[in-house]
């Protein structure tokens, strides 16, 4: 395969798969999502379609992984809080593994003070803790995402 081609495929997967989080049956080789250029591209370069389709699809696979990994995480997270009585973004009685977990998912922690709500049956607000964002849109894909490891 030509590197500088390779490239280019592994860009339009990493577009497709970003674009996708809301409509995850996209085809990366759907026209409509293209610019005028990268249909020109597609078109001469066709070998590249199956190449570009397997890529996509352990691109779809890593990123639904690791969302169920998190929510697995989220739930150890909330255990261990409610086990030491504190608000599971309460720093102080985190583990450092949690507060680097945290700090690299952030648009997991409304999800994460949601299942702390469910397991407490109170209200935990996000605007009065450290950390707190409120979105669970999935992370980006990056280009080290396509590959399995």
């Amino acid at each position: 395969m030509d590197k500088n081609k390779q490239e280019q495929a592994e860009l339009f997967v990493l577009h497709a798969l970003n674009i996708s989080k809301d409509r995850p049956h996209i085809d990366p080789l759907d026209y409509a999502e293209m610019t005028t250029v990268n249909r020109k591209w597609v078109s001469e370069n066709g070998e590249y379609g199956e190449y570009i389709i397997e890529l996509y699809k352990n691109g779809v696979k890593k990123r639904s992984d690791h969302h169920l990994d998190c929510i697995a995480r989220i739930d150890q997270i909330t255990q261990r809080a409610r086990e030491g009585g504190r608000n599971p973004l309460d720093r102080d009685g985190m583990t450092e593994d949690d507060k680097e977990w945290i700090d690299n998912n952030e648009q997991y922690v409304e999800m994460l003070l949601g299942s702390y709500d469910d397991l407490m049956g109170e209200t935990v607000d996000s605007e009065n803790f450290y950390g707190a964002y409120a979105y669970t849109e999935p992370p980006r894909v990056r280009k080290k995402d396509l590959y399995e490891y």
